[in-house]
């Protein structure tokens, strides 16, 4: 088989074991760090069979070259640098790299952020060091109504965090209800109203982006708190800041943000009630070092004309069976 392993530099540390792993299996691997696809030869384009793809960008224009590509993997549970539908029109495998430690550190980084706002951690860090500004009363988190936007595996790892904490869990999923008795499912209206804290744990697709506006904004409660872990772009940034700052939300804790870091010009930078962090706070450990078993599971599936468990676009299996011959 021959596969290319490709992302940002720096990302070495994350692919180059994926690449050792797929020629410990006697594959021809090609490695690519840099600031696009662009590099890689138009001979490789043909030759390639399997992408590992990391952060750099791959549409059409990538795809449409790659005749013999069965699937692209992406290591880690974010994939929205592959055009997926540009994939499937070319009857394409997308699998990402949807891992349990993942899925339980971010559950467990969710929380954190939660506590943390609830207690107002940084003001009391602030009030320690002798700052000026007193911190926000802190809140317990038994009794409140915690919403959860969305309902995939990081959400349901969260509820099963949560048991024995006396919080109401409240979900909205696109899809509608399903059976968990540990929570309600409600609509998107009611979530905003009754949240007092609101966890953003959705996808972002075109059902998403944008979702919590300031419309969205103005109908939470009065002294809430937004928690984002799921992505930036989710959530105009502009009105959140502005409702920070007028303290109609008493908090917000974020991982993301629409642009990547965050614009030294951002108004979230300068509020000191917005706890922010660097789209890491739940990268540990343990979730790091299950990502290249993964990606190189996947990629073995592929090689033997497999649907990894983590594919993003099942519905062409049948298509691309075929090109099995």
């Amino acid at each position: 088989m021959k596969a290319v392993v490709a992302g940002p530099a720096g990302s070495e540390v994350l692919l180059g074991p994926i690449g050792v792993a797929l020629a410990a299996n006697e594959w021809a691997v090609t490695s690519l760090y840099g600031d696009s696809l662009g590099s890689i030869e138009p001979g490789c384009w043909s030759e390639m069979e399997i992408l590992i793809c990391y952060g750099l960008p791959c549409g059409a224009q990538e795809l449409r070259t790659a005749r013999r590509l069965r699937g692209i993997v992406s290591p880690t549970t974010g994939y929205e640098w592959i055009d997926e539908d540009a994939a499937s029109d070319l009857n394409i495998i997308v699998a990402n790299g949807a891992v349990p430690e993942n899925q339980e550190s971010m559950a467990e980084a969710a929380i954190l952020l939660t506590l943390a706002a609830l207690y107002d951690l940084p003001g009391a860090q602030s009030e320690l060091r002798g700052a000026a500004q007193r911190r926000t009363p802190p809140r317990m988190l038994k009794g409140k109504a915690i919403g959860l936007l969305g309902y995939g595996p990081i959400a349901r790892a969260m509820v099963a965090r949560l048991q024995g904490w006396g919080a109401d869990l409240l979900v909205h999923r696109r899809t509608g209800a399903c059976t968990d008795e540990r929570v309600r499912f409600v609509g998107l209206d009611f979530l905003l109203e009754a949240s007092d804290v609101l966890v953003l744990l959705a996808s972002l697709n075109d059902g998403s982006r944008g979702l919590i506006d300031a419309a969205a904004l103005d109908r939470m409660k009065v002294g809430a708190i937004l928690v984002n872990v799921a992505r930036g772009g989710i959530v105009h940034e502009q009105a959140l800041a502005e409702r920070l700052a007028d303290g109609r939300l008493s908090m917000a804790a974020l991982d993301v943000f629409e642009t990547e870091p965050l614009p030294v010009g951002s108004p979230l930078r300068s509020l000191s009630n917005a706890i922010l962090t660097p789209h890491a706070i739940g990268h540990t450990i343990e979730s790091f070092a299950a990502i290249p078993a993964t990606a190189v599971e996947n990629a073995l599936a592929l090689s033997r004309w497999e649907i990894p468990a983590s594919t993003r676009n099942p519905h062409i299996a049948p298509a691309w069976h075929s090109r099995a011959g």
